[in-house]
């Protein structure tokens, strides 16, 4: 696992979303605010790793892998290039080692 930190090579933002009531009106706006910029590598999921991630077909489907934190969950998302995608799925590789993101583009 030790080579894997030289194939962190894209920045990939974390986002958590966020809502806003307006008090004059009551209308909801619903904003996605960056939690942490973090290294990561990326890869394109084959066929059967995106049937296995339940992912809709169609869509650009990849995994990313990170460091591990533990505020990443399926209701946030996350940005790599300026493209955002939303998370599928997270798994935990190793005893809190590495952290693997399911990611579709939104």
């Amino acid at each position: 696992m030790a080579d894997l930190i030289g194939a962190l090579d894209r920045r990939l933002r974390l986002l958590r979303q966020n809502q806003a009531q307006n008090p004059v009106n009551g209308d909801v706006t619903v904003q996605w605010v960056p939690v942490a910029t973090v290294w990561a590598s990326r890869r394109q999921l084959s066929g059967r790793e995106v049937e296995f991630a339940a992912a809709t077909r169609g869509a650009e489907e990849l995994r990313f892998r990170i460091r591990y934190r533990p505020d990443v969950s399926t209701t946030g998302r996350v940005e790599c290039e300026g493209v955002p995608y939303e998370i599928v799925r997270v798994e935990e590789i190793g005893r809190r080692r590495w952290l693997d993101i399911y990611a579709r583009r939104v």
